[in-house]
This record gives structure tokens, C-alpha cells and sequence, in this order.
């Protein structure tokens, strides 16, 4: 998060040249096409096939692994950041476009291909030479379409609609990709190795347009790639989102069962193209959420840091007051708006909700390392006369929390545990030195 929304465009403009790119850090090739491969290619492989067939196989299960585990981490900090975006953007009325311009959008719908060199399991100790050389491979999965859909879902609920545009333009063979290591070897190992790049890329650049195309079709925005012309893609974007009709209906099936509905929108008029939000999946967020602890784990953990945008899905006030002159203690008071809480009625005749509401501290020399984070868990059960008084008015929460003397910044965060939905806000706080003793 570089900028905020702003009409001030001379701000805009030098955030935009001041702004320094980095590479990527969670991807071994730092051109952001296809991974280069780190197991032995051409001749080396061959030798090794013929003379250490079990050390090939597990040189390219630990390949394989490694970037395995980069494009989950990346899988993790995509959905982070978007889900971020989303609960910023949902305290802004109306629809919202979101044009992301990415170089790869690292997200796959489906499983991965069986990959015939990676190391079964479940073969046998006592296996020869040769059958070990003839390892057969297993399917590892790797599909996060559950968590595409919640994000969706999310997206959607804050009226954002999603714009991809895909930056590496018009993608041709590795074979003549600088960035991969496939020339230069000659015989039958180049044809080999094209064949698995080509196929590889091939995989890969579908999982993304699939992607692409699934995110921007489930939020009512438009994909581009294959395509040399990211300005006029922006352009585009830019006059497709400009004019809606904003519709909205409430679903007469209550069955949250995870499937998805399809929705469709018809017109009279001739020559028209209707572009809209093709559906949504009937997610149970509370399911959700129980299967996936720790997606909501980051995303609140995301929220307390003073480079995640503010999030606005869940409204509150806070008020935080200094210690006394002989405390160290920081209280602070957080009124929650309860139209964005969950309640469920309880077999208790009661109605409960559970809130977080936690503190991050930094001092303003560095902003990147907190001193203190702390927390607390509100468990209610409320009657039917407080249910209504809090309605009425706010849901209350307490935190107390010492810090040493100094000045801090904080980042405050409630979460609604049941629904997910995040809020946060900053503020400032002063604890004054501790008095010297008398003797």
C-alpha cells in the first residue's frame, strides 16, 4: 500500500516516481516466467538416469518440492493481499473496479499433473535397481478453488469487480526464453526438454488464464491477456467499469451447501452485451472458516500491520487512554458496530457472538518491527433485553496493555470470529516516563 485514495493527483504522481520495484522474492527466476529448473538437465540427466537412477528421482522430488512450497507461500501472500484489498474496499459504497496487473496470477483451480519423477510413498524398500528407476509418480494436490470461491465471495460482497490483466503479454516457446537453460544442449536432449518446457508452460499459463477468467467472470469484471497492449487493456478496464446498473436480489434457497448458483441477467433491447456477476458459491463462511483457521489467522494477523490497508468490513471506535503518571498500563476501549456481528441463537435460548479485538505497537523510528502485539477474546451470551440494548448502541471491548515510555503508533483490529469479517484503525499514544523514587 503505497497511496490511499486521494484526488490530489500531484501526490499521485510523485508516490508514482518515487515508487523503487523489487523482484521476487518468493520465486527462484527473477524474470517472473517459468520457474528454471534446478534438477539436472541434457547430458547430466542422462548420466544420472543410467547410472543413479534413485539419486535423479530424488533430486527432482527435492526440485519439484522447493517450488512446491514457493508457489504455495506465494498462493498465501496473493490471497492475503486481496482479501486485505476486499475488506479495505468494502467500507466504500457502490461497485468498485479492480485492475490487477500482475505478471502471474499464481492460483490453480485444479490438481497438478501426476509428475512420473517424483518419489512414490509407497513403494517398497525391497525394490531393485531397475524398478527404482522406474519410479512411478503420484499426484500431489495443489487446487485451492474453495479458497478462489471464498475470495470471490468476498470480493463480490464489496462490490469489487475484479480486472486482470496478465503483463506478460503474448507469451511464446521457452525454447527461445533467455531466462531458461534449454539452449545450448544439443541431440535428443534438447527435444526432450523442449517438450517438457512447452508442456510445463502450457500448464501453467492455463491454471492462470483459468484463474484469471474465474475471478473476473465471479465478480463481473473482464480478463486480458494474450495481448502486447497493457495500456489499452487498462483502457479498457477502465471505461468497461465506468458505467453499471447496480441489481441486487435475496436467494430464496438457504441451503448454504457450497455449490455454485448461477445467476442470469436478460435484456430486451437488441445489440446489447450483458457482462455481469455470473453467479456465487453458496459458501457457509462459518464452515469455511472452521476448515481453514489459519487463512483468518493471517488475515487478522495482516490487519495489525501498519502496511495492510485500513479494513473496514467491521466498523468501530476506539478510544485510548494514556496511563497515569505511575502506570505503564495503556487502556484501551473499542465500541464495535453490532449490525456487522454475527449472533447465533444457542441451545441456551441465548445469543452469542465472539469478538477478538487486539493492539500492535510500533515506535515511529521503526516501523517494521513491533514491540509488543496483545489481544483479547470476548465470549457473549446475551438475553433478548442486552441483545437489543447493544443493537441500540455498540458492542463493547477491553484491552489493557503496558508498554515501556515512548511514543507509539498503534494499530488496532477487532474480527468477528464466526463470520471472519475484519476491522482496523490507527492511532497514537504516549506513555510518559515513570517518576524517580524518593529516597
Amino acid at each position: 500500500m503505497v497511496q490511499d485514495f486521494t484526488t490530489d493527483l500531484t501526490a499521485l504522481k510523485r508516490v508514482i516516481a518515487e515508487f523503487k520495484g523489487e523482484g521476487p522474492l518468493l520465486s527462484q527466476n527473477p524474470t517472473g516466467t517459468s520457474e528454471v529448473s534446478m534438477a539436472p538437465t541434457g547430458i547430466a540427466e542422462q548420466t544420472l538416469a543410467e547410472k543413479a537412477p534413485q539419486m535423479l528421482a530424488q533430486i527432482k522430488d527435492f526440485a519439484e518440492q522447493t517450488t512446491s512450497d514457493q508457489n504455495d507461500m506465494r498462493i498465501q501472500y496473493t490471497f492475503a493481499a486481496l482479501t486485505s484489498l476486499g475488506r479495505m474496499l468494502s467500507r466504500y459504497k457502490g461497485r468498485k473496479n479492480l485492475i490487477w496487473v500482475s505478471e502471474s496470477i499464481p492460483m490453480n483451480i485444479f490438481s497438478d499433473l501426476d509428475k512420473v519423477t517424483r518419489l512414490n510413498p509407497n513403494q517398497s524398500k525391497g525394490d531393485t535397481a531397475k524398478e527404482q528407476g522406474q519410479i512411478k509418480g503420484y499426484k500431489t494436490n495443489h487446487a485451492y478453488g474453495d479458497s478462489l470461491a471464498y475470495l470471490g465471495s468476498l470480493l463480490a460482497d464489496a462490490q469489487v469487480s475484479v480486472y486482470p490483466i496478465d503483463a506478460r503479454g503474448l507469451i511464446g516457446s521457452p525454447l527461445y526464453n533467455v531466462a531458461s537453460n534449454i539452449s545450448g544442449q544439443g541431440g535428443s536432449a534438447l527435444g526432450g526438454m523442449a517438450m517438457k518446457a512447452e508442456g510445463k508452460q502450457s500448464e501453467e499459463l492455463f491454471q492462470s488464464h483459468v484463474a484469471m477468467l474465474d475471478l473476473a467472470d465471479k465478480t463481473g469484471g473482464k480478463a486480458y491477456y494474450n495481448r502486447n497492449d497493457i495500456n489499452n487493456a487498462l483502457s479498457d478496464g477502465i471505461d468497461d467499469g465506468s458505467t453499471y446498473y447496480m441489481v441486487g436480489y435475496y436467494p430464496q434457497n438457504k441451503n448454504w451447501d457450497g455449490r455454485f448458483r448461477k445467476i442470469e441477467v436478460k435484456t430486451r433491447r437488441q445489440g446489447i452485451n450483458l457482462r455481469y456477476r455470473t453467479g456465487y458459491f453458496a459458501i457457509d463462511r462459518a464452515a469455511y472458516l472452521a476448515q481453514h483457521p489459519e487463512q483468518t489467522d493471517i488475515e487478522f494477523s495482516q490487519a495489525l500491520s501498519l502496511e495492510a490497508p485500513i479494513a473496514g468490513a467491521l466498523q468501530f471506535k476506539a478510544e485510548v487512554n494514556p496511563p497515569a503518571a505511575d502506570s505503564r498500563t495503556v487502556l484501551l476501549r473499542y465500541a464495535i458496530d453490532p449490525s456487522e456481528i454475527q449472533f447465533t441463537a444457542g441451545a441456551d435460548g441465548l445469543q452469542h457472538a465472539q469478538i477478538d479485538c487486539a493492539m500492535r505497537a510500533f515506535t515511529p523510528s521503526d516501523l517494521d518491527k513491533p514491540v509488543k502485539t496483545d489481544g483479547t477474546k470476548v465470549n457473549a451470551a446475551l438475553k433478548p433485553d442486552a441483545l437489543a440494548k447493544i443493537k441500540s448502541s455498540f458492542f463493547p471491548c477491553e484491552l489493557k496493555v503496558d508498554l515501556p515510555p515512548g511514543r507509539y503508533l498503534l494499530r488496532l483490529a477487532v474480527r468477528d470470529s464466526s463470520s471472519g469479517v475484519v476491522g482496523s484503525a490507527n492511532a497514537q499514544v504516549t506513555v510518559p516516563p515513570q517518576p524517580v523514587a524518593e529516597r
